[in-house]
């Protein structure tokens, strides 16, 4: 009965599918972070440490995009399912009577 809505179907599907990567990439970046204050040079050490806080903002703004579509792509196909069941429901009804 969601036939309609398969495109959202798509949304939501890939949307879930980059919000299952975001933890592994963030385990990922931080056990390279803290591989990082084991180096000596602290030139180089917070160069690289700035590196990986631009890809911290990028996992954080990453979760927030796939998060925000996932839960509007499936939202919008649960409430268009009500209605789509409501409407036929109340022709049923009506042609009872």
């Amino acid at each position: 009965m969601n036939r309609p809505e398969w495109h959202w179907a798509i949304v939501g599907s890939a949307s879930s599918a980059g919000l299952g990567i975001i933890m592994p990439a963030f385990a990922l970046a931080l056990s390279n972070v803290l591989g990082v204050f084991y180096n000596p040079d602290h030139a180089k050490m917070k160069s690289v440490i700035q590196t990986w806080c631009i890809v911290f903002g990028a996992v954080g703004g990453g979760s927030l995009v796939c998060g925000t579509l996932q839960s509007y792509s499936f939202s919008l196909m649960g409430q268009k399912l009500a209605k789509r069941i409501r409407l036929m429901l109340m022709q049923a009804l009506l042609k009872q009577v």
